[in-house]
């Protein structure tokens, strides 16, 4: 995608805040639309129904690509890119879904960007479909690094998504029943291609997961991780 292919180009590199705010409304579609060094986020919708993202560039956004906080959306066909952390070094992560239900995350490419390419967090009825989830770098204290986090949340799916050569685990899911992968392709992650933990209700069918990595210590590098505890997810408190 280059900038030319968008109708608009938004550089938010001397704005103090997200680049747009979407608050207490319903029914929005913004699309065709390049945003550049957004600040807090590219796009954070909170409080907010039946918006559409479609057809974007979000590239070096601070803290998040995409916020959605209570709120109910579809991102379709968009790149979401090198997300940076905040200046306290916290998040940095291509979507967040928290406290959401009826969400949907379709047709993107979300890479490189830091802690979690997706983080799904007390939420529910989210779908994660036929995403690439590419290259999601640890934070500074080489933490996190996950392709998909889902935590505290239920009645998820993630089908037909292609989620590799991020740092650490493909996908975590820490504390969610009713999670359903299903037709995902997992592969050159670093540590574990799949970890879950402390998790009821879920079930993994007809995934291709190989190629795991090792960590520069020669740890890991397993398909299926089950975790009885809990994880540091780097969650970032927002109200």
């Amino acid at each position: 995608m280059q900038g030319s292919d968008y109708e608009t180009i938004l550089d938010s590199s001397n704005h103090s805040e997200s680049s747009i705010k979407i608050s207490n409304t319903s029914a929005v579609t913004i699309q065709d639309l390049a945003i550049l060094n957004g600040r807090n986020a590219g796009i954070a919708i909170t409080r907010s129904d039946h918006i559409l993202l479609r057809g974007l560039m979000i590239d070096q956004a601070r803290s998040f690509g995409v916020l959605i906080l209570r709120a109910s959306a579809s991102v379709r066909k968009s790149l979401i890119r090198s997300t940076l952390p905040d200046l306290e070094g916290n998040a940095g992560m291509g979507i967040e879904v928290r406290s959401s239900a009826q969400v949907v995350l379709e047709e993107n490419l979300v890479e490189e960007n830091q802690q979690h390419g997706i983080l799904v967090d007390l939420s529910h009825k989210v779908k994660v479909l036929n995403n690439l989830i590419y290259a999601t770098k640890q934070n500074g204290q080489g933490e996190n690094g996950y392709g998909v986090s889902i935590a505290y949340s239920s009645d998820i799916l993630l089908e037909n998504n292609e989620i590799t050569e991020n740092s650490s685990f493909g996908i975590w899911v820490q504390d969610g029943s009713g999670i359903v992968l299903e037709n995902n392709e997992i592969m050159e992650n670093g540590v574990v291609g799949v970890g879950i933990g402390g998790s009821s209700q879920i079930k993994l069918q007809q995934n291709q997961i190989k190629q795991t990595k090792p960590d520069s210590a020669g740890n890991f590098g397993q398909g299926i991780q089950l975790h009885l505890g809990k994880r540091n997810l780097g969650r970032f408190e927002r109200t």
